[in-house]
């Protein structure tokens, strides 16, 4: 997995196009409408413990493939994270292997007390565990949730 592409498809492709991609890779997916809680339009896409996104961005535009979130959720498609790193590494591990890694206590919306890693190299990236010192649960790129 990476920051511009998920399983091979480009972030930017179009959503029909991104989601006959993915699907002859991936297989049937399981689909869900985004809640729209940002006046986005879209869907998500999920095998197991992959989720792409599908998404207009709340800009009333295109829905195209905007971001993808990878959980501890035991099946799914085998995926390289960013940075070497994986669901279920510890804390101090992801910190190691992060450039200029930032690590903070979320203090509202959705994550509201789990802790954050995330990065200036690609500021839409982060690593989500229940504390300073336990395991990563999951790793989200451009998957922002509802508050």
């Amino acid at each position: 997995m990476s920051t511009t592409a998920v399983a091979g498809v480009p972030l930017g492709t179009a959503a029909d196009e991104a989601e006959r991609r993915l699907t002859s890779t991936l297989g049937k997916p399981v689909t869900d409408p985004l809640p729209g809680c940002y006046g986005e339009t879209g869907r998500s896409l999920t095998w197991g413990r992959l989720t792409a996104y599908l998404s207009d961005g709340a800009e009333a535009g295109e829905v195209v493939l905007r971001g993808w979130a990878v959980t501890s959720v035991a099946t799914g498609p085998d995926v390289k994270l960013p940075f070497e790193t994986a669901v279920g590494d510890s804390v101090a591990e992801v910190r190691a292997k992060v450039p200029s890694s930032i690590g903070e206590t979320a203090t509202e919306g959705e994550f509201a007390g789990s802790y954050l890693i995330r990065t200036p190299r690609a500021p839409s990236l982060f690593w989500k565990a229940p504390s300073p010192t336990g395991l990563v649960t999951d790793v989200d790129y451009m998957a922002e949730g509802c508050d």
